[in-house]
């Protein structure tokens, strides 16, 4: 393969990371604070109304991820998919950051209900794009490339989904947009490069899909998908991998939640701060990537995946016990969890694809799409739990939107929900990757069996 063709792969695939993260971390770090300072909702209720959408979801996921990998189309069994979802993830998003007052119950219902969508739309999109990964991608160095492409474009996806917001909000609220105008423009401005970079990854891979694609079965039914789901949880590597993405999820996902909470009540930055923080992150993320790329290939993925997460979790914990009262430790705080999380996006998926192989030797069959949707509603589920309980701990610590200065018991629990606790959970993470058995050495022996069958 020559490498003008091996960067069109990497970069064409890579970019759609940039749309769907815009987007996942529009939803998970505005989404909450949304609900709760903007659209007049309680945290409990807000999170409750998360937590039902993303579980609901936890159902169509495992649908999506049997059909996609039993059913192909005339561009494969990965992409008409993806194409499907596009326009019911721009509908949903305009609609989740709409605000209504339908009174305390309708509001919930029709939040929850704009968010399943969302999820499902979402869900829709990214598990036949990763099952793809893992399709036109075979040695483990190169998924390690193909997955450092993608994580380059999710840190810019950053920009989109974190780091603008709030001075887009300000911008159309002196442009004397109402709140509800304001926010739906934002939404419009994050969907835009979003669907930018999923119609450059359909035109790039649509043609080396036709070369690429496996044969498949041709047929589904609930008895093939509950065995598909069966022989995969049955792997004792991939039930690691999966309790790495559970525990990550809920410290991620305490992170992202809180993160404008605590720089808002805690630290009472300006919206232009706040956006200086998150820009921290996307170039930290941006940053990291062809360092943690390095330290792929000389220490193997799961080593430096073991590495990032105990250097995050280690700090964070001590910035948490010293406390993080200035921007300067803010700052700090965001560049080493950045460090875990990059670690995370960038190798827990190329580890995932490993899986695929090793379940085609057990059981003679690929399951790419069902592995990674087992793996999403892992994460997905861990993640809204975490919202959820996140709503619970606010409102225990005195959470009350209406005041421009929250308690003094407040502030220390945005704390520990920001550093403490997250920190405590890396360092599991670290634990399980550390013992996870497959290593680049390991996945070459497996990639011999199945030659050596064929």
């Amino acid at each position: 393969m020559r490498f003008s063709k091996e960067v069109k792969i990497y970069t064409g695939y890579g970019f759609a990371s940039l749309g769907e993260t815009a987007l996942f971390n529009l939803m998970t770090a505005y989404c909450l604070y949304f609900l709760t300072d903007v659209a007049g909702v309680s945290p409990a209720m807000g999170g409750m109304s998360i937590m039902i959408a993303t579980t609901c979801n936890s159902i169509f996921i495992v649908l999506i991820g049997h059909i996609s990998d039993s059913i192909a189309w005339k561009n494969g069994r990965r992409l008409p998919y993806m194409n499907a979802a596009l326009p019911f993830i721009c509908i949903s998003t305009l609609l989740v950051f709409n605000i209504v007052d339908l009174g305390t119950t309708s509001t919930f219902v029709y939040y929850t209900a704009m968010l399943l969508i969302f999820w499902a739309s979402h869900s829709l999109f990214v598990l036949p794009y990763e099952a793809l990964g893992a399709e036109i991608i075979q040695g483990a160095n190169d998924r390690m490339l193909l997955r450092s492409h993608s994580r380059f474009y999710q840190s810019v996806g950053n920009l989109f989904g974190m780091v603008i917001i709030m001075p887009l909000l300000k911008l159309f609220g002196d442009l004397g947009f109402s709140d509800r105008i304001s926010w739906l423009l934002m939404a419009i401005c994050v969907l835009i490069p979003s669907v930018i970079s999923f119609v450059i990854t359909n035109r790039t891979m649509a043609p080396i899909v036709k070369a690429n694609s496996p044969p498949v079965p041709g047929k589904i039914s609930l008895r093939i998908l509950a065995k598909d789901y069966a022989e995969a949880i049955r792997i004792r590597e991939f039930r690691l991998l999966l309790s790495v993405s559970l525990i990550f999820a809920i410290a991620n996902a305490f992170v992202n939640s809180i993160l404008v909470y605590f720089m808002k009540y805690n630290l009472g930055l300006p919206e232009s701060l706040k956006s200086v923080m998150f820009l921290v992150m996307a170039l930290s993320g941006i940053l990291f990537t062809p360092i943690i790329a390095v330290l792929a290939r000389r220490f193997d993925k799961k080593g430096a995946m073991t590495g990032c997460f105990i250097l995050a979790g280690v700090s964070v914990i001590v910035l948490g016990c010293i406390g993080i009262r200035s921007i300067l430790m803010l700052t700090i705080f965001i560049i080493v969890f950045t460090i875990g999380s990059s670690g995370y996006w960038q190798l827990m998926f190329a580890l995932v694809y490993d899986i695929g192989e090793l379940n085609q030797v057990k059981t003679g069959k690929r399951r790419e799409g069902v592995i990674l949707s087992m793996s999403k509603i892992a994460y997905r589920f861990a993640a809204a739990v975490a919202v959820l309980i996140l709503g619970l701990l606010m409102t225990s610590f005195g959470y009350d939107p209406s005041l421009p200065v929250q308690p003094e018991r407040t502030g220390s629990g945005f704390n520990l929900i920001l550093s403490i606790i997250p920190g405590i959970l890396l360092l599991v993470c670290a634990s399980l990757t550390y013992v996870y058995p497959i290593s680049e050495k390991v996945h070459a022996h497996i990639l011999e069996q199945l030659d050596q069958e064929e």
